[in-house]
């Protein structure tokens, strides 16, 4: 929640996503609602994340009109929307 104003939510943050990396995990971090924390996680080279800063809860047909939309060269992508 800290991420954007706390040099310690980052370090923590940081240091889970080259752990989970070293482990060869992908990452998704969930609850992103600022722009800020978003262009922090892609720093972080986090693999997916999920929150408002990407979508609000979307009815079916309307989530399928999102990842549509969406181009493979944007990081992180929204996969658990």
């Amino acid at each position: 929640n800290d991420l954007a104003h706390s040099e310690t939510s980052r370090t923590i943050v940081k240091s889970i996503v080259r752990l989970a990396h070293s482990l060869s995990l992908d990452v998704v971090a969930e609850g992103a609602e600022l722009p800020e924390q978003l262009a922090l996680l892609r720093k972080m080279k986090c693999d997916s994340v999920q929150g408002y800063v990407i979508a609000r809860p979307l009815p079916w047909q309307a989530f399928l009109d999102f990842v549509a939309g969406q181009t493979t060269h944007q990081a992180p992508q929204p996969t658990s929307i």
